[in-house]
Formats: structure tokens, sequence, C-alpha cells
């Protein structure tokens, strides 16, 4: 089955473990002779097929939620006890815990992904009848029929046609696709399930436009496009510019402006440059924003 994995990319000679899978008794068999005082197992493929699964830190339900899986993704398990899988995603190599009622062993080639930041299934397809089920931006699904104005999901129910583009479509423009989540909750580790945060609409928005992008924003700040220089925390900023700091980032809509899932708004939100830079060099002693990362013109 093909992935967008970003496995061979993140895994790095310091062996982070939020994209290596290893802890203190366990690792997976691609790291043995890289750690060492552990048992080795190779792992098996399952499927996501809960929407926004939460991708926790530890296992069990008072764990931080780190990140989401979205319904289709694939991933790695290497252990399972107590209703939790310890696994390895195959889109962006991050490692966690999940309910393994969110996994399926059955895994399908998905047909389409959901092109819009929300859309429900339902048992019929009929608009009057009550959803079962909600998909958020990128889930991927099987489609094994078409009735009218829906389409029929290989687990079941029906989705709106129009909200879902073939897998291997991508959308022209990273920004635009990021103002669309405009309004929705800031939610640590969401990737717009319930909510979202800085670094999931990043990651959310250009795997949209077909840019692999890791999770967090450490990750981000070192790889994504090309670092841009600048001083003082000053930078010449253009449209689709990301910009970081201290465990944040910002997407750059023009010189005075940007868009980001802000923990102090609580909100995906539009904000003046000037009123982020005071509020971000207050946070740093002064230093202001580390790193401006400037993207490849547009795919589409």
């Amino acid at each position: 089955m093909e992935t967008n994995s970003l496995m061979s990319v993140v895994i790095d000679p310091k062996l982070d473990p939020r994209v290596n899978c290893y802890r203190d008794d366990l690792a997976a068999s691609y790291l043995e002779g890289k750690v060492e005082g552990r048992r080795f197992v190779s792992g098996r493929q399952a499927q996501v097929v809960q929407c926004g699964a939460p991708l926790l830190r530890r296992p069990d339900a008072d764990s931080p939620q780190d990140s989401q899986l979205l319904t289709g993704e694939t991933v790695q398990v290497y252990d399972e006890a107590d209703g939790y899988a310890w696994l390895q995603s195959e889109d962006d190599g991050y490692v966690g815990y999940t309910l393994s009622s969110a996994l399926s062993d059955s895994v399908t080639r998905p047909t389409d992904c959901l092109c819009v930041p929300r859309s429900f299934v339902y048992p019929e397809p009929d608009i009057k009848t009550p959803p079962i089920a909600t998909l958020n931006m990128s889930a991927r699904v099987t489609i094994i029929d078409q009735y009218q104005r829906f389409s029929l999901l290989s687990t079941g129910g029906w989705l709106y046609s129009d909200h879902l583009m073939p897998v291997d479509a991508h959308e022209p423009d990273f920004v635009t696709t990021a103002l669309r989540f405009l309004d929705m909750p800031y939610l640590w580790g969401g990737k717009g399930n319930l909510g979202i945060d800085c670094s999931g609409l990043v990651q959310v928005s250009l795997v949209r436009s077909g840019r692999a992008c890791p999770r967090d924003t450490y990750m981000q700040a070192k790889t994504v496009g090309m670092e841009i220089p600048g001083e003082d925390g000053k930078f010449s900023m253009r449209r689709g510019d990301l910009i970081y700091w201290p465990g944040h980032v910002a997407i750059v809509l023009d010189q005075d402006t940007v868009v980001h899932a802000s923990g102090h708004h609580m909100l995906v939100t539009i904000e003046p440059w000037r009123n982020v830079d005071e509020r971000v060099r207050i946070e740093t002693g002064g230093r202001g924003i580390d790193v401006l990362r400037r993207l490849p013109q547009s795919n589409g």
C-alpha cells in the first residue's frame, strides 16, 4: 500500500523518540543496532477507523495528547496491552499510544479523501438522517458505490460526494486551505476533528497541497522549505512563509498579518503581525521570532 511516509526523513542520528519507536523495554526492529538493551519486534500494519483518534504520550486516559490520527491513515503497531496500541504513523513517523479500538487489521486502499474541514457520515444517502460519524480534512476513505449526491463507504455509511476528492489530488494553495479553519477552537495535539493546534494547522494544510510535513514545530522549523535569514527578529516576509518561535508557528498572509492556531486566543485567527511580535518579544525576553522558512512555489 502506498503511503506518504516521512519516516526516512525525520529519523535522525539523535533518535528523537517522537519519531523513532523505542522505549525502555522494547524497540522497533528497524532500530536494531542503533539502540541497545531492548527486545526488538517487527510491526504489523493497521488502519485508523476512528476520526481524530488521540495519539497519547502514555497508555492511559490522563496522558497528554501529542497528536491525532486521521481516518484511513496506516500505522505500524509494535505492542498492545490493556486496550492500547503502541504504534508509529506511516504518514509522519509520529510515535505514541492510541486505543486499540481505533484501529483495524483490515487495511483497504483509499480512493478518496475529505477536502473540507469536516463532514458527516450518514446511515442513508439522506441529509435528514442523524449522522453516525464525522470525518475531518485529509481523512481517507474507500468509495464502493454512488447514489445521487452521496458516496458509499466500504466501512458503511454515506458521505456527501462534493466533500471528497481523489486521494492523489491536491489543493493548489496551502494558505487558502489554512484559512478554511478560521475560528476552529485551539486544541493541543489537534488535527482538525474538534480542534487544531498551530503545527497541526500547518501540517494538515501542507499535506492537502501535496507537501510532506512533520508534526511538531521544532521538526518543521528545521526541515520545511528553506530558511530565510533575518536579523534581530526582523524578516522580510511574504505570503505563505512560516514563522517560528519557541513552541509556535504562524503562516504569513502578507507583510502585516498572519493566520495561526493561537493558544493565546484559543482559536484559529487572523492577527496583525505587530501584535504577535510584541507578545512574542515579551514571552522570549525580547528575542522575537527564531526562524522564517519559505516554501517553493505551489505545486498546483
